[in-house]
């Protein structure tokens, strides 16, 4: 990513494990994080992510948590990642499981007390717009934006690729005034439109349904 700018800008940026190290290694005036799913959660982590004690994990507690997320406790939806089974939350998945070196609730704690002041020191803008409905084609030559959207071939279950309206995406790309890195999985129409990757890696999935493929081969496109 360039390390200096007017605005940074993620498209879909889930729970933010690229704009955390984003934040803290890279040089911008304005940061503006959007995810039509995950917009809330980012809201939370700003008003009391500071404030926020997590417990223990018992399954009582996952109960009592899980209810409180239904009938929208910020504090529980701070806790769903936590709490849940990859941290899929917990419309998609059960509790986690028990491994020998299980984070603890006071990590997690740290955790979002740092995430949260992350925030507040760059006063990052929050949004849950569709990404089609960012206007960012008005962004210029010294913004850059990073895209992570749903996968062309993914299956994420709360995302899927009928989220993405990718005709769209094809031609903001190709006609972009700013600078744009995007994550896919080798689809053929990328190579087509922008030529061969800058980056490509195999990487292992952390979490996967049994008998499905364990490898993906990601890579990331450029204009810059």
């Amino acid at each position: 990513m360039p390390e200096f700018g007017g605005r940074y800008v993620e498209a879909s940026v889930g729970k933010g494990n690229v704009f955390w190290a984003a934040a803290m290694f890279l040089h911008y005036e304005e940061w503006w994080i959007n995810d039509s799913q995950t917009a809330p959660f980012f809201e939370a982590l700003r008003d009391i992510g500071d404030s926020i004690i997590v417990p223990e994990f018992t399954p009582e507690e996952f109960e009592r948590q899980k209810t409180a997320f239904a009938e929208g406790s910020q504090e529980a939806l701070l806790i769903e990642p936590y709490y849940t089974f990859s941290g899929c939350g917990f419309d998609f998945s059960g509790p986690k499981g028990v491994r020998e070196h299980l984070s603890t609730p006071l990590g997690y704690q740290r955790t979002l007390r740092s995430c949260n002041r992350i925030l507040h020191n760059t006063n990052a803008r929050i949004t849950g717009l569709k990404f089609e409905h960012m206007h960012l084609e008005e962004l210029g030559p010294d913004d850059f934006v990073y895209f992570d959207l749903p996968y062309l071939s993914g299956n994420v279950q709360s995302y899927g690729p009928e989220t993405v309206d990718f005709p769209y995406l094809f031609t903001l790309l190709e006609n972009a005034r700013f600078r744009w890195l995007l994550s896919e999985y080798p689809e053929p129409i990328y190579f087509e439109k922008f030529g061969d990757p800058c980056f490509v890696q195999e990487v292992r999935l952390l979490c996967t349904r049994i008998g499905e493929e364990q490898v993906r081969t990601e890579c990331l496109w450029k204009n810059y």
